[in-house]
């Protein structure tokens, strides 16, 4: 979704002329492992390439190759920066149903309960079930709730702070506020 590429990647990430690789590698696709999937990722890393086309010398498929191999440098190194608990679970995960989602939202969730922002401080987070749809590229806005529901009701990762309120005609929904529980 545009807004949401807007909202992650525009507002926050400059490219400069000299620099595309260094902002991929060491920017871009690290900060997109924990906020979306790959599939996000990679069609926003394309994304991010086009917008600077002007100033990117090296060509598109060199692009999004450096992209994917940043991609899985984050995935193999990832589980050794969480902590025994963290980890533990993050390998649990990868064997249930619907894994790959998990363990895409496990990474989302633990990312956002450590971000300090005007609206939520560090610790608690809000996430609905269209932000977890869009973030991991599926169609539907239940498939995002019933992940959501996984993770918090059957898992325990997150705990419900504060419910949400439904969007409804004129009137723009608020999302459920949570709070990432393996500390």
């Amino acid at each position: 979704s545009y807004n949401l590429y807007q909202t992650l990647v525009e507002k926050k990430i400059v490219g400069k002329q000299g620099e595309r690789n260094s902002t991929l590698t060491k920017r871009l696709v690290p900060f997109l492992f924990n906020a979306v999937s790959e599939a996000v990722a990679m069609d926003f890393s394309e994304a991010f390439y086009w917008n600077h086309a002007g100033i990117f010398l090296d060509p598109l498929d060199q692009h999004m190759a450096e992209a994917r191999e940043a991609w899985n440098n984050c995935s193999d190194n990832y589980p050794s920066s969480l902590h025994r608990t963290e980890a533990e679970f993050y390998d649990y995960l990868q064997s249930e149903k619907h894994g790959d989602q998990l363990i895409i939202l496990f990474r989302i969730c633990r990312s956002l309960d450590k971000t300090d922002t005007d609206q939520f401080p560090a610790g608690i987070f809000g996430l609905s079930a269209k932000q977890v749809k869009l973030r991991l590229g599926l169609n539907h806005n239940t498939q995002g709730r019933r992940l959501l529901d996984l993770i918090h009701k059957r898992h325990g990762l997150i705990e419900l702070v504060k419910p949400g309120k439904k969007r409804i005609k004129g009137k723009q929904g608020i999302a459920n506020t949570y709070r990432w529980m393996l500390i």
